[in-house]
Parts: structure tokens; C-alpha cells; sequence
């Protein structure tokens, strides 16, 4: 049976969101945070939080509305 492989860099990769978790990091990036940061911070990529928080609502889907360079 193959194993899957898991990161250290995400350790949380395909982990459930809990509502705590989603309020902090949207708080976090609203606060300013660099997704770089985020990332490390929360084990996940940064194309999984830049989704997340494009869901929560909290980042425009149009990276020229931002400036930002997702990843």
C-alpha cells in the first residue's frame, strides 16, 4: 500500500479549516501580514490560504485590484 506523502513546510495540507482558524488568519493578512509568513505560520501553501481567504471574502479575486503576487 502506497503511503501518503506528507511536507514538513505544510505539515496541515489538506486539513480541515475550523472557524477559529479561518478568523484568525483572515484577521492576520488583514492586519498585514505577508502570505509568506502566513504560510509558514499556518503550515499550508500559499495558493491554499490565498483560496481561503478569497472565500472568507477578505481578498479580492483580482490580483490588479490588490497589487499582490499570490504566489
Amino acid at each position: 500500500m502506497a503511503r501518503k506523502k506528507t511536507s514538513t513546510k505544510t505539515p496541515n495540507k489538506g486539513a480541515r479549516w475550523t472557524p477559529e482558524v479561518e478568523q484568525d488568519l483572515a484577521a492576520d493578512y488583514e492586519r498585514g501580514v505577508a502570505l509568506s509568513e502566513l504560510a509558514r505560520s499556518y503550515g499550508r501553501t500559499r495558493k491554499a490560504l490565498v483560496a481561503r481567504l478569497q472565500k472568507l471574502g477578505v481578498m479580492s479575486y483580482d490580483p490588479d485590484e490588490t497589487g499582490e503576487k499570490y504566489w
